[in-house]
């Protein structure tokens, strides 16, 4: 009996350190834990640069063209093709912004594509803690020496846990930022509705503060 709670002992012993290293160690070591920038991010970016550069060409015919009708009104000419080719032109632009909210989607789906990894990567390092502890109960109680195993298992499932929480709390991040930066673009180039823009922007910018 005594035997056993010397290797009880020593078991606890040995978890609290290995807890230890996980604690001031793990941290500074989750810290290059980051996510790179990826081929599909910088192509929704580019085409969304694109759509901005095509809706300011749109946009400034169709000021152009709404000048020279607003001329032919004033100095009384009814000239069909003005209005026909302003017609046209407010179509091409109304398809542009459509370009935009599409290609502008894309990139908010990839980016929730990068949360959900690390989602189910956090899901399934508390589902191997939780085992990993379970069996290092186990083991405790009965005495076996192979708990020191499972207290190991438990350090770095840990350690995993906080890389990946750390990762996901950056994923988060990265897309509200993504976000934030995008809308910015668009309403400089009045291509979407200012107040749709705020709301995304301030839910974005709110979300960010408690992930922190």
């Amino acid at each position: 009996m005594k035997t056993v709670k010397k290797l009880n002992f020593a078991i606890t012993r040995s978890i609290a350190t290995l807890i230890t290293i996980v604690l001031f160690g793990g941290l500074v070591m989750s810290q290059a834990g980051t996510l790179s920038k990826t081929s599909m991010v910088q192509k929704d970016r580019s085409a969304i640069d694109k759509d901005l550069a095509s809706i300011d060409q749109r946009q400034q015919r169709v000021k152009l063209l709404q000048e020279k009708c607003k001329e032919e009104r004033t100095t009384g000419s009814t000239s069909c093709p003005c209005r026909n080719e302003l017609m046209k032109a407010n179509a091409d632009l109304e398809k542009d912004k459509a370009y935009l909210k599409a290609d502008k989607a894309e990139l908010m789906k990839d980016r929730q594509g990068f949360i959900n990894e690390h989602k189910d990567a956090v899901k399934a390092d508390r589902a191997a803690l939780k085992e990993s502890q379970k069996n290092l109960n186990a083991s405790l109680s009965k005495g076996n020496t192979v708990a020191v195993l499972y207290a190991q298992q438990i350090v770095n499932n840990k350690h995993d846990l906080k890389l990946h929480e750390t990762a996901l709390k950056q994923a988060i991040t990265e897309r509200n930022n993504e976000l934030v930066a995008t809308n910015k673009k668009i309403k400089s180039a009045n291509a979407e509705s200012p107040a749709l823009l705020a709301f995304e922007s301030s839910a974005a910018k709110t979300q960010n503060s408690l992930v922190k």
